[in-house]
């Protein structure tokens, strides 16, 4: 029988690369004895269904297409239910949290709450320490993507086309930048408080199927050695601070939930480089969702 604050939990996208692992997580993860009650798309369809479907549910997780999830969020909630969307529906949405356990855990609360860009992830959760510690002035990331980050449709591309570097990911928009640089500038500012903070992205996508990496170069308010770097990543139990041995790359974080980081150096000038790497489908997407869950099970 299960216990009765044990919640109950509804998956809409199960059946995506991300829907799958999410799932997975939630079966292993102890919230619900249960487990998550799956609704397939066509049974959302519209209001009433969705409402229906939504009955007696206490969070909703929704691993769809922007315009899918920013119509069924509100009837989620409409039913009496908190959302955790994985989506970008909501992720620059003033009125809406956007959340990264381990970095703003304090704005967990109930009702809709985004979940970061699966590129964000990495970056961010490097980046984080960083600010807390000597501050941030300017940042400048390069990411490299893997296939699986663009779906099915990304890996149809990898087995189907020559290997190569793509050099954009999404949808090129005003003065040249993509729309995945532009999300990955906007989402590191709102998660971080840093309105104003100077960063530049440039988004390429490589021929990989699982496992994305980012080159970051930081400039710091406070000064910072590279070997204090090293120290601050080593001593965060979310990073695997990695040596020569164990090379902070894609394939090693691969469905896993580390976020490697590695490479540490500095610069003439006092800028500090360095490498980080995560599994976009496992610790930037279902993971982070279910991390949120179990924050915000103890506030429903």
């Amino acid at each position: 029988m299960a216990r009765p604050h044990e919640p109950t939990l509804c998956v809409v996208g199960a059946s995506g690369l991300v829907g799958r692992v999410l799932v997975d997580l939630l079966r292993q993860s102890g919230l619900s004895a249960a487990g998550p009650r799956i609704v397939a798309r066509q049974d959302v369809l519209d209001l009433p269904s969705a409402t229906a479907a939504f009955s007696g549910a206490d969070l909703v997780f929704l691993a769809l297409p922007d315009e899918e999830a920013m119509r069924l969020a509100p009837a989620a909630v409409a039913a009496g239910a908190s959302v955790i969307d994985l989506s970008g529906a909501f992720r620059l949405d003033p009125e809406t949290p956007l959340i990264l356990p381990g970095v703003n855990d304090g704005m967990i609360q109930p009702g809709i709450l985004a979940c970061p860009n699966c590129t964000v992830v990495g970056p961010a959760m490097a980046l984080h320490p960083i600010q807390q510690q000597a501050g941030l002035a300017e940042v400048t990331i390069t990411t490299f993507q893997s296939a699986s980050g663009a779906g099915r449709a990304g890996l149809k591309r990898l087995a189907d086309e020559p290997a190569d570097i793509r050099p954009i990911c999404g949808v090129a928009g005003t003065g040249g930048w993509s729309s995945e640089e532009e999300s990955v500038q906007n989402e590191i500012k709102r998660l971080l408080l840093m309105h104003r903070l100077n960063i530049s992205t440039t988004c390429a996508r490589v021929p990989i199927e699982t496992g994305h990496a980012a080159s970051i170069t930081v400039r710091t308010l406070e000064p910072l050695t590279a070997s204090q770097l090293s120290e601050i990543f080593d001593g965060r139990p979310e990073l695997t601070a990695c040596t020569e041995a164990y090379e902070p790359s894609p394939a090693q974080a691969a469905h896993t939930e580390e976020i490697l980081v590695g490479r540490v150096r500095a610069s003439d000038d006092g800028r500090l480089h360095f490498w980080v790497s995560w599994c976009n489908l496992r610790r930037g997407a279902a993971s982070n969702a279910v991390k949120i869950a179990e924050t915000l099970c103890h506030k429903l």
